[in-house]
């Protein structure tokens, strides 16, 4: 190994200080400025067209998030980080890398469907946030009885085969649900499971299918949960396996905190009538609407939207189709992402465009 190399000359402050005027004097920088232009310019045009690309495609996620568009140059800075390392890293390397700035920016409060989409737009999927604790040796285990208001409200567990078995039962205002689900006894094969909610209004009887989700685990992902499932008034949750062998899974039933904004039910008709008015400072609401038939019915719920300081609802701000039959009678409105500013008040219409009239049962609420 060779000898450190030794320091034959030192400059005391003032002849740095002197040194850099020098550099820094326009005559000689102006002639390095001349010979390193044409470089600079390459590598400066080259990243213009993908920053342009990176700014409109963080656009375009964001501005479906209304009140995270406040929070567009962090999540812009998030995407270039991102671009970074798909251009210095492959493979695992790659893929631990972006997980570990996902987390990072989770942590600092920033929208994790958000994260997801824009890392996705950019061909990386992020890992679960079990599998990302998991690589830095961290435990996954239940969830805390509250989190954020989050309710944990049931934890059990379950034989899961290909027999539909209900494994939660609720009654109460509508609300959102989700459900995580582990194991500890996950062979090689991986296994594929739905997860369904059933439900009904008020003085109804029958459970109908509202929505679900399917879901995959192995040993190398022994960890997952559901997307917000909407419950109404009457609730089950049933699972059944749809591939590879019965096993049993733990798992724990999480409720959102919501508040009933307005319900009731109203004779519709092919005449646009309205149904309701919202008017509250909060951010986003959703809804069920539930309308009985012998054969079918198809319509067309809008929103209309005007600030509070005018008189006048201005266009549609939001046209929805809703159609109804007689295996399902309920439509859940979630995920659609209305979101209502203080300043705002919302008129909701109902129209039926093909099929039966009748009574329209509606329930709009929003997540505190």
């Amino acid at each position: 190994m060779p000898a450190r190399r030794r320091r034959t000359l030192s400059r005391s402050p003032s002849q740095r200080a002197r040194m850099w005027d020098k550099k820094m004097n326009p005559e000689v920088y102006s002639k390095y400025l001349e010979s390193t232009r044409g470089i600079a310019m390459e590598r400066v045009i080259s990243y213009q067209v993908t920053h342009e690309q990176l700014i409109a495609m963080v656009k375009r996620i964001v501005e479906q998030f209304g009140t995270e568009g406040a929070k567009t140059h962090e999540y812009m800075w998030y995407a270039e980080k991102l671009w970074k390392l798909v251009q210095t890293y492959t493979g695992n390397a790659l893929q631990n890398e972006s997980d570990f700035l996902y987390l990072y920016y989770r942590l600092k409060g920033n929208s994790d469907i958000i994260l997801r989409a824009i890392a996705q737009s950019l061909g990386i999927k992020i890992s679960s946030i079990g599998d990302i604790l998991g690589k830095a040796g961290i435990e996954v285990g239940l969830p805390p009885p509250t989190v954020g208001g989050i309710e944990l409200i049931k934890t059990g567990e379950i034989e899961i085969d290909s027999d539909e078995k209900t494994i939660f039962e609720r009654e109460g205002d509508p609300t959102l649900i989700n459900v995580l689900f582990w194991s500890e006894e996950l062979g090689e094969e991986w296994i594929g499971f739905n997860v369904e909610i059933y439900g009904c209004f008020k003085g109804d009887e029958t459970l109908y299918h509202i929505s679900g989700t399917s879901l995959n685990m192995s040993r190398y992902r022994p960890i997952e949960e559901t997307w917000e499932l909407p419950a109404p008034d009457v609730c089950e949750i049933r699972t059944w396996l749809w591939h590879g062998e019965p096993t049993t899974l733990k798992y724990a039933v999480l409720k959102f905190p919501t508040e009933v904004l307005t319900r009731g039910e109203i004779y519709v008709n092919n005449t646009e009538k309205t149904i309701c008015e919202i008017e509250k400072p909060f951010v986003r609401y959703d809804g069920l609407l539930c309308m009985h038939v012998d054969d079918y019915s198809a319509g067309t719920m809008r929103i209309y939207r005007k600030p509070l300081e005018t008189e006048n609802y201005l266009n549609i701000w939001y046209d929805y189709d809703v159609g109804f039959d007689p295996y399902y009678p309920i439509f859940s409105l979630y995920w659609n992402f209305w979101y209502l500013n203080s300043g705002y008040r919302d008129r909701i219409t109902y129209a039926v465009t093909d099929g039966e009239f009748g009574t329209l049962r509606y329930v709009f609420y929003r997540v505190l």
